[in-house]
């Protein structure tokens, strides 16, 4: 009869709501986004040393492509860099910055072909001003000059902060003084060769490397210079582990840059059908001994020079 009973009281008790929430069968509707809501767009910009690299490299490309002299009233045909035009420094600079925008050398590598490309630049627009006889010069020049000058102040803000400087020292030092002192004789001893001076206006025979219609000895002799001070620098028993490191990187730097210079004139020869003079060869030789000079410091010297 109890059982009767207890049957009876479930049948008359309703059954007890269940509070929202609370089944597990009862999924939560999300809120929907306001009809109105706007998706936010980030731009991803580079720092500043890596864009003025970029800025200054794709200068250096477009400047392969216009007049770098002109030839009477006009600049028609377009005597573009990159041909005989740009006496052989307007193909090499177009090679660094194309070599700077499709990948990212090391720090010294890249600050070498800046400075080197500058220095080459400058002197064929100091050459082309200095022209006479119809020979004037072109915007090319001028964009050339401007691009290696933005690129190598983005190189120059890389360098600025330690933990991106490569770990250098001079592995072979008597290798890298004969080489600086080849660049340095060869820079006013011997006979140099111009795409300006000798492939347009046919001028024989060919100056020196400090004569006007050349003047690529002068950053030559200066950089040969500088790479024998370095050197003698190394000697010093006060040099500290990082100044020494920074020394063999300034070597290398100086030894790139004579490199991309002695590169342009005797490219400059070879797209006019000229001579080339022993002076670009022989500072090529030596550049290149100065440059494979120095290599990277073991890593306890690196350890060392970051710690200093």
């Amino acid at each position: 009869m109890d059982e009767q009973v207890d049957d009876d009281q479930r049948e008359q008790d309703p059954p007890e709501e269940a509070a929202p929430g609370d089944s597990p069968d009862t999924p939560e509707t999300a809120e929907a986004p306001p009809p109105d809501a706007k998706r936010l767009i980030t731009l991803a910009v580079p720092p500043i040393d890596q864009l003025l690299v970029l800025l200054g490299a794709a200068a250096m490309v477009i400047s392969g492509l216009l007049s770098w002299i002109e030839v009477g009233p006009d600049a028609f045909p377009n005597f573009a860099g990159i041909g005989a035009g740009g006496g052989g420094v307007g193909l090499v600079v177009v090679l660094i910055g194309l070599a700077l925008l499709s990948r990212r050398p090391q720090l010294d590598t890249a600050n070498g072909v800046a400075l080197g490309a500058f220095l080459a630049s400058l002197v064929a627009v100091i050459t082309l001003v200095d022209e006479s006889g119809g020979i004037g010069m072109g915007a090319g020049a001028w964009v050339a000059m401007v691009g290696s000058v933005v690129a190598l102040s983005g190189v120059s803000f890389g360098t600025m902060d330690p933990s991106r400087r490569p770990s250098r020292r001079v592995t072979h030092k008597a290798p890298a003084t004969l080489g600086a002192a080849l660049a340095v004789i060869a820079s006013f001893w011997l006979d140099w060769s111009s795409g300006f001076a000798a492939g347009m206006t046919g001028s024989f025979p060919l100056g020196g490397g400090l004569d006007s219609a050349v003047a690529t000895g002068y950053p030559v002799l200066i950089l040969g210079v500088l790479v024998l001070l370095l050197l003698l620098g190394l000697l010093s028993p006060t040099a500290s582990a990082a100044m020494q490191a920074r020394m063999a990187m300034n070597v290398r730097v100086a030894g790139i840059a004579m490199v991309v210079l002695a590169a342009g004139d005797i490219a400059g020869s070879l797209m006019s059908s000229d001579l080339t003079g022993s002076g670009p060869i022989l500072t090529l030789v030596g550049a290149l001994m100065v440059t494979r000079s120095v290599g990277s410091a073991p890593a306890a010297e690196a350890a060392e020079a970051d710690a200093a």
